[in-house]
């Protein structure tokens, strides 16, 4: 039996850089928020940035189709001297337009424009775009630990129906990304912000001219108050998570102050 070195072990670090997941609805402000944090380099999967183009600090990449592309970017990254980059902030920009890559990438190496039939059926297909997705994290990972640097994955979000087995069935805002890749942008993460508008509803009454869809059924229309929030913790409804001990929803202030600063490294 081979012998464990204890002196490896050692207390957590409470200090390591910021490693999370920032998901919402589209033009919620991710990337806003996302951008908001020191020094960032967004690698982009989708078109999203024209509403930071205003800021000066922040630095994109052309538009990624493969994984080859995101990951070439990783490891130039990881082994430039850290006098050649400045950089302390690493965002991808979505993971859900870059599962869409991935999925494209795997039709046409297989020739087909169906999944399950895709690399010979059985599911091999969506068994290897996880692992896509597992091996961009742990790039990922690898240089928040080389650079030192925070790492952000920007997600949208979708509704899906959760039928747990001691409660009625319910619905929440989920990551929308394939679910045999979703560990990697909630467990590995250390927080995981579901960024949003509180809603209220108001009488039909009110609701003159608003679209019929969002009048439907309850005869009352949503409107969103009180500017966005960024819940962390854990709730039924929605994607939160966090390893800081935060338990209420923070308030944002888009292109204000970013109230994830006090978790990353400057």
């Amino acid at each position: 039996m081979a012998v464990y070195d204890l002196s490896r072990l050692k207390k957590p670090d409470a200090s390591k850089p910021l490693f999370c997941t920032i998901a919402g609805a589209v033009g919620v402000g991710k990337t806003t928020l996302a951008c908001g944090l020191p020094k960032p380099i967004v690698a982009r999967f989708e078109d999203g940035t024209r509403s930071i183009a205003h800021l000066e600090d922040v630095y994109e990449t052309p538009i990624m189709t493969t994984k080859s592309d995101i990951m070439d970017l990783i490891e130039t990254i990881t082994k430039l001297d850290d006098n050649d980059f400045d950089r302390r902030t690493f965002i991808i920009d979505s993971v859900t337009s870059m599962n869409l890559a991935f999925e494209k990438e795997v039709l046409a190496e297989s020739k087909t424009n169906v999944l399950a039939k895709a690399m010979g059926g059985y599911g091999n297909a969506f068994g290897a775009i996880a692992k896509m997705h597992q091996d961009v994290v742990d790039a990922c990972y690898h240089l928040m630990c080389v650079k030192n640097i925070n790492i952000a994955f920007i997600a949208h979000t979708k509704i899906e129906r959760v039928n747990p087995p001691d409660s009625d069935m319910y619905t929440k805002f989920a990551i929308d990304v394939p679910d045999r890749a979703l560990v990697n942008y909630d467990a590995r993460v250390d927080l995981v912000g579901f960024l949003h508008h509180k809603i209220f509803l108001k009488d039909d009454a009110t609701a003159e001219g608003m679209p019929a869809p969002q009048k439907a059924k309850t005869g009352k229309k949503a409107i969103g108050q009180n500017g966005v929030w960024l819940t962390c913790h854990y709730t039924p409804a929605s994607c939160g998570k966090n390893r800081y001990g935060i338990t209420d929803s923070l308030q944002v202030n888009l292109g204000g102050e970013n109230p994830l600063l006090k978790y990353c490294v400057q």
